[in-house]
């Protein structure tokens, strides 16, 4: 944090890790309404870093009430001067959930796929890929499909509410 001066107040700069972003238009959603609030002279937002760094004035408004601003729209913020380790722990820790959902999902999903083009006409065969599409949808797709409900619940939309609207429609 280091300060910015500006007219009535100081104004001060805070660099942020955002949590649950998973598309560009998160970032910008999220650059939108801290940009919006009382006493914010800048906010940019950076998804491919899960960054976000604010300009705000602590006299009109705290970092607190911005973090309870993004936590309604269904992100979370932590200031990198007090986490950064921790932060970066949980990003490995992450990626390695996201790569254990494609192990999890590559097989099954290629035995659907071997199961509809070849035995589809066979109810053992539909049974089977009904049973090994279960998986592949609600444990490595449950990422996906808790943020569309989160966003259903905001009256809001994402990417995250496509791939769950297409994934669903699929599965059904």
């Amino acid at each position: 944090m280091h300060a910015v001066g500006q007219g009535s107040g100081i104004a001060e700069q805070v660099g942020l890790s955002v949590e649950g972003m998973t598309c560009a238009t998160c970032a910008a959603r999220i650059q939108k309404v801290l940009s919006r609030q009382s006493g914010v002279e800048e906010a940019t937002v950076n998804f491919a870093g899960n960054r976000a760094s604010v300009t705000y004035r602590p006299d009109a408004v705290s970092l607190d009430q911005l973090s309870a601003v993004v936590e309604r729209l269904g992100y979370h913020l932590t200031p990198l001067t007090l986490h950064r380790l921790e932060v970066e722990d949980r990003n490995d820790l992450d990626q390695r959930s996201w790569w254990r959902r494609v192990v999890l999902s590559w097989p099954l999903a290629l035995a659907v796929a071997v199961l509809s083009l070849g035995y589809m006409h066979h109810t053992w065969a539909r049974v089977a890929a009904f049973a090994l599409t279960v998986p592949v949808e609600f444990v490595a797709g449950w990422p996906f499909l808790k943020t569309a409900a989160v966003r259903a619940r905001r009256l809001s939309a994402n990417m995250d509410t496509l791939i769950a609207i297409g994934t669903l429609a699929a599965f059904s």
